[in-house]
Order: C-alpha cells, then sequence, then structure tokens
C-alpha cells in the first residue's frame, strides 16, 4: 500500500494545487482524498482558511519565492529556536535517495519544494497537517506531544493533535440503513467514532454530552453527523445529560423516542477515569460513587430505559476495556467498573436472549481520547500505547468499526461476547 494510515511522512501541503507540485498522478489520486478529508473534517472554516493561508506561505518559502510583508517562514512558526534549526537541518540535510526511499511519494528531483523531512509519525498529526510544528516530538520517540488538562471531562478540541475519528478509506454499505440509535459519550474520542460510522451506514443517531463541559466537541461532532448523514435519515441530535443518575437517563431516552419513537441500537460509552498512585487511600467515597456513577451505574439505567422501547432484533453495546482482564493499579476504580461492565453485559445478554435482543461489548486496549489528557501525566500520554505489541496507541476510528460489526445484522450470532481491539495483547478471555 503506498501511503500507510498508521506511520506516514510529513509533506503536508493544505492545498491541492500546492502538494500535487511534484507528485505522481496516480499517487496523487489515492494521497489526495485521505489527506483533503482529514483536514476538511477535523478543521472549521476558520482553521482551514488559516491553514491554506499557511500553505501559501510554505510554498513560497520553499520554492525561493518572494514573501509578501510580514509573513514569515511559518515552516518553523511557534517552534523555539533549538527546535527550528533541527527541523530546518533535517529537511535540508535530507538527500533525495532517502526521501524516495523513505516516502515512495515524493519525486526525489523536487526535494527542495517539498516540505518532506524524515521524521515518521502517527497518522493523527495529518489531521492537523497545516500546524506541523508538532512533528518535533517524533523525534525523540515519543508517541505524542506530551499533554495534560486540568478539569475532567477532557476535550478533544483542545488535543494536539486532535483524535482520528475517521479513516477515509473506509466503505459504507448500508448496514444501519433505517436504524436508531443512541450512543453515549458520543461528543468526542471512541464515541464520535462511532457516531461518525453509524451516519456513515445509514443509521440516525442521537448522542449525549455532558452539558456545560462537552459543549465544543458536541457542536463538533453534531456538525460532522450532518455533514455525513445519509438522505433517508433523521436530523441527529446531541443531548446533555449527567448520565450518573436515574432521573437524567430517563429523560435522554424520552427525548431520542420523542424525536424518533423508537431505539435500536444503544451503545453505552460514556466514562471517565482519574488517576490514583495505588494506593486505596486515594480512592474516597465521593470519587468512587462518582465513577460507578458514570461508568456503570448509567449502563443500568439507561437499558432499563430503552428496552421499553426496543423491539426485537435490537442490541444493545457496552465499552468496557482491557483494563478489566488485565487489571491497572493507576485507575483502580476505573478498572473496577469495567470489570463490572463485563459481568453486566454477559448476565444482560441471557436475560434478553428470548427476547430477540442481543448484547455485547467492546474493549478496547490503549486508545488517544480525550480521556488520557484529562486523567493522567504529560509523560504518560506522550507514550501512550507503548506497553503493547503493536507498540503505538490506537487511533478512534480503529475501534469504530468492532462497534459497527456488533450493531449490524452481520453480527446476528453474536451474544454475551466482547470485541477485543487492543494491539494483541492477550487477554484469555
Amino acid at each position: 500500500m503506498l501511503f500507510d494510515h498508521h506511520q506516514c511522512p510529513l509533506y503536508l501541503l493544505p492545498q491541492k494545487e500546492n502538494f500535487e507540485m511534484g507528485v505522481d498522478a496516480s499517487i496523487m489520486s489515492e494521497v489526495w482524498p485521505f489527506l483533503l478529508g482529514i483536514y476538511e473534517l477535523n478543521s472549521c472554516e476558520e482553521e482551514r482558511e488559516s491553514l491554506r493561508t499557511q500553505g501559501r506561505k510554505l510554498v513560497r518559502s520553499n520554492t525561493g519565492e518572494s514573501k509578501s510583508n510580514g509573513d514569515s517562514d511559518t515552516f518553523t512558526q511557534g517552534m523555539d529556536s533549538a527546535e527550528s534549526e533541527e527541523v530546518v537541518s533535517a529537511r535540508e540535510s535530507l538527500s533525495s535517495e532517502e526521501i524516495n526511499s523513505d516516502t515512495r511519494l515524493i519525486d526525489p528531483n523536487i526535494s527542495k519544494h517539498c516540505l518532506s523531512y524524515k521524521f515518521q509519525i502517527d497518522a493523527s498529526l495529518v489531521a492537523t497537517y497545516g500546524c506541523i510544528g508538532t512533528a518535533i516530538m517524533a523525534r525523540n520517540g515519543s508517541k505524542f506531544p506530551p499533554q495534560e488538562q486540568e478539569t475532567q471531562p477532557g476535550k478533544e478540541h483542545i488535543m494536539n493533535p486532535t483524535p482520528q475519528f475517521m479513516n477515509p478509506s473506509y466503505k459504507p454499505a448500508g448496514k444501519l440503513q433505517g436504524k436508531v440509535a443512541l450512543v453515549t459519550g458520543g461528543d468526542s474520542g471512541i464515541g464520535r467514532a462511532v457516531c461518525y460510522l453509524f451516519v456513515k451506514e445509514g443509521a440516525t443517531v442521537a448522542f449525549t454530552f455532558l452539558k456545560g463541559q462537552e459543549d465544543k466537541d458536541a457542536d463538533d461532532t453534531l456538525r460532522i453527523l450532518f455533514e455525513n448523514k445519509t438522505n433517508d435519515a433523521k436530523d441527529p441530535i446531541a443531548i446533555g445529560a449527567d448520565l450518573g443518575y436515574d432521573q437524567n437517563c430517563q429523560k435522554v431516552v424520552e427525548q431520542v423516542v420523542e424525536n424518533y419513537g423508537r431505539i435500536d441500537i444503544l451503545v453505552n460509552n460514556a466514562a471517565e477515569q482519574h488517576k490514583t498512585n495505588s494506593s486505596l487511600d486515594e480512592l474516597t467515597e465521593d470519587r468512587v460513587d462518582r465513577v460507578f456513577r458514570t461508568n456503570i451505574f448509567s449502563q443500568f439505567f439507561l437499558c432499563r430505559h430503552a428496552l421499553k422501547n426496543m423491539k426485537e432484533g435490537g442490541c444493545i453495546i457496552n465499552t468496557t476495556s482491557v483494563n478489566a482482564y488485565s487489571g491497572n493499579p493507576t485507575v483502580l476504580d476505573y478498572t473496577s467498573t469495567k470489570g463490572a461492565i463485563v459481568s453486566f453485559t454477559r448476565g444482560l445478554a441471557l436475560q434478553l436472549v428470548q427476547k430477540g435482543i442481543r448484547v455485547n461489548g467492546v474493549a478496547p486496549g490503549p486508545v488517544y481520547t480525550p480521556i488520557q489528557p484529562a486523567s493522567m501525566d504529560a509523560g504518560y500520554v506522550s507514550e501512550l500505547g507503548s506497553e503493547a505489541p503493536m507498540g503505538r496507541a490506537a487511533q478512534p476510528y480503529e475501534i469504530a468499526p468492532s462497534f459497527v460489526f456488533l450493531a449490524s445484522d452481520d453480527s446476528s450470532y453474536y451474544t454475551g461476547q466482547v470485541l477485543h481491539p487492543n494491539g494483541e495483547m492477550i487477554v484469555n478471555a
């Protein structure tokens, strides 16, 4: 495959006519839709225009054209002097042979006209490829730039780079045509990726978010769903609610049913976690109560209310975690809820099998989502996924297809089961 979605070089010109310079036309047709798809879907109009402007400046600075007054070399804008010198030096010293062998995308004769350099980085950086200064973190082997967020829940729009929720090579096949889905925690991370694939597959989607905390992410997700829904699907809705309380869950279900008449697919995905230092003394009653309310109580509440509006053929999908199988002392309360979700999934599946309603789960491994910088320190985030045999964390779009499979008729003989997209971490379950 000419373009690896997981590890790719930076050439990163935000305009098609600029990027085409020196690139073989047959390759161009494959690569550009991938870049453009991520670029358009991960940026608001203001950001897109900013990146276009930056692209024009970059072309001038790298082709020897004169800059307009006040233009700076935005290739290194935002870097400190040491970073700037390092990147520029690496770019200029890279030989034609290295460019050709490393990328197989860039004509070696136009090395001075490209923004290619030797750092190989996660494709997540392509999502904001106008802001290439973030690539410097790849120089020392980090998986992601070190980052933390001081408040819960985490916010996707302030992550650097933003997680990838879509895979442009994904080919929808109408697997969820005519279905109505409710996805909790759908504003960001895995939830956003699931919502996106569900609408691509023809479903009408409602999702929840924590009002007053996740409004920006929710607005972004709602826009994405509107732009990608099929013609026969109804308009998506976003519902702000704290799902840790039964009455709130009831209101969410009532709002979905009021808008769409029923629920065919329930995805219990909302969760929170907090880091501990491997001591039970840190787990106060209030915190344990809070984590259990968000992560597992909400699933009991939502299932109870949703089932009153779910017919034979419906399905429930619960997000658990590899931590339920491997254990994790640094997020003990979170890990405990994920173990409870596995048992809840299996027991509820047995309870509902005679009603023709399937219940399954997904247990992701390390995934680059807002829950990470909101609960872990910067060093942990920068090395996220290093413990997985694949040596990296997943992007949300790599987890979402498991939910499509379990929501569709392709999994008609699956119930009480858990899928494990975890980077080849053996769980023996």
